[in-house]
């Protein structure tokens, strides 16, 4: 069971599913003033399986914990977006439309965001930027290649649009 915290002023609430790798939970995206919750819909089974736990995984970030949001793709359609949190953790969200995705999106960017890095999606040198830290060494080959694919895109969240690691090849 999720707690709204109290006195938490709820902004909007949009219907959405949490995309992990091994499972898509149905729920719901609340906007809260501070708050931000996935609230899941999964009913708890009488019974546990052996092959997952199908217990409501709800979520609560503040709004001091989001790093970076970025629409996204899902199943080849324009309708999700990415939360990446202080701590490394990413949400991947899908929503039923394009529209509701674009409003929760906007609604979490007009949020405080203290900790909010600008999204680099928009910022049309933002590839040539990092190409110029890796050549200089100021940035490992995974971080380029990690920025690239979040350039592209890409998520460890969906399977299908996994992050891709080329290999190297010398002499």
């Amino acid at each position: 069971q999720i707690q709204i915290k109290k006195d938490e002023k709820i902004i909007n609430y949009f219907k959405a599913t949490r995309i992990n790798p091994f499972f898509k939970r149905e729920g719901e995206l609340v906007v809260g003033a501070e708050h931000v919750y996935f609230i899941d819909d999964q009913k708890t089974p009488q019974k546990k399986t052996k092959y997952a736990d199908m217990t409501a995984k709800n979520l609560t970030w503040s709004c001091d914990e989001i790093r970076q949001i970025h629409k996204r793709r899902y199943l080849l359609k324009n309708n999700a977006m990415e939360i990446f949190l202080t701590n490394g953790r990413t949400y991947l969200l899908a929503f039923e439309q394009v529209r509701e995705r674009d409003q929760a999106y906007d609604e979490l960017l007009a949020l405080p965001l203290p900790n909010r890095i600008a999204s680099q999606q928009l910022q049309p040198d933002a590839a040539d930027a990092a190409s110029k830290r890796w050549k200089s060494g100021q940035m490992s080959n995974f971080e380029y290649l990690m920025h690239l694919n979040t350039l592209a895109g890409r998520s460890f969240n969906d399977l299908t649009q996994y992050p891709v690691f080329p290999w190297g090849l010398a002499d």
